[in-house]
């Protein structure tokens, strides 16, 4: 073996044991916290878990799926990082040092977008229905599920996003949905429902606002307001798929094709321009030949 050859095992050989310390270290830890949720889980992985509060009468369900706790964003995160204290009696009792979490105990961001966004949410979530009207108990974890949710669901075919994110509502507005009376000015309420989430029409514009969960009375009642080249759909439900299609097709309005289409959504400028000069063309040819018809009229008058 040459020298240099040599020199460069040697090199590689050093860096690995290097980096051996940190690779065991990261593997005990995970390890660690397999065990430890696991632990947990023994009880609360029984859908039968649950508990009915004695006072409201209200049965509390405890049980966290473990395959798609271990799929979520936070299945590699231990039980105890939002769970602390002495669980070691059964049944568990809340201790003082416990503590209830929200989402922005976590999620604030090292970068200011992020943390700005979240002051966003924030806001928007304080306008909600819900909140304006005290509904008790709702909080972020009303429709975000932290044992199951995964922010790559995002790039699911709009389809499933929408079944999951409707199944949300339908949790407590179930009777409500499903009465016909209640969007009877929707043509074809149940293919749209089928088709759209309830937050496209029940948050206001701009598109970005999905927080601010507005009463039914002033959800949006335009139908031009999905069915234009500038439908709000681009701007909610297809919104993580826009940016994509537009930088490879150049095409906005693409995104939504694959799934269903959208009366007046695949609008395009010359197809739009094309279709004006045709009509106004027609018209023209069709007043011209009146003119002439009426001159020729006047015209065999005057000689007879």
């Amino acid at each position: 073996m040459k020298e240099y050859d040599f020199q460069i095992v040697v090199s590689i050989a050093l860096t690995l044991l290097t980096l051996l310390p940190g690779i065991l270290k990261a593997d005990t830890g995970s390890a660690s916290i397999i065990v430890e949720n696991a632990r947990c889980l023994r009880c609360h992985g029984m859908p039968t878990l649950g508990y009915r509060h004695p006072v409201s009468g209200k049965l509390l369900d405890f049980y966290v799926d473990p395959k798609k706790f271990a799929l979520s964003d936070h299945g590699q995160q231990s039980c105890g990082t939002c769970h602390p204290g002495n669980f070691t009696v059964l049944p568990h009792r809340l201790e003082k040092t416990a503590r209830y979490h929200t989402c922005g105990d976590c999620h604030t961001g090292e970068k200011l977008s992020q943390r700005m966004r979240l002051v966003g949410i924030t806001a928007q979530f304080q306008k909600s229905v819900h909140i304006q009207r005290g509904v008790a108990g709702f909080d972020c974890f009303s429709c975000h599920n932290p044992h199951e949710n995964r922010l790559e669901d995002v790039a699911k075919p709009e389809m499933d996003v929408v079944q999951r994110d409707n199944d949300l509502c339908l949790k407590c507005h179930q009777e409500v949905v499903m009465t016909e009376e209640r969007h009877r000015i929707i043509p074809q309420a149940a293919m749209h429902l089928h088709a759209v989430r309830c937050l496209e029409c029940h948050t206001p514009r701009p598109g970005s606002v999905i927080h601010a969960i507005e009463p039914a009375h002033r959800a949006e009642q335009d139908c031009v307001a999905c069915h234009s080249r500038d439908s709000i759909l681009l701007t909610k439900l297809y919104k993580y798929r826009l940016y994509e299609s537009e930088r490879h097709a150049g095409f906005v309005n693409g995104v939504v094709l694959g799934d269903y289409y959208v009366i007046g959504m695949t609008r395009h400028p010359l197809l739009d321009l094309l279709g004006i000069l045709g009509i106004g063309g027609a018209l023209l040819g069709v007043f011209i030949h009146g003119v002439g018809r009426y001159l020729a009229f006047r015209k065999r008058l005057r000689t007879s």
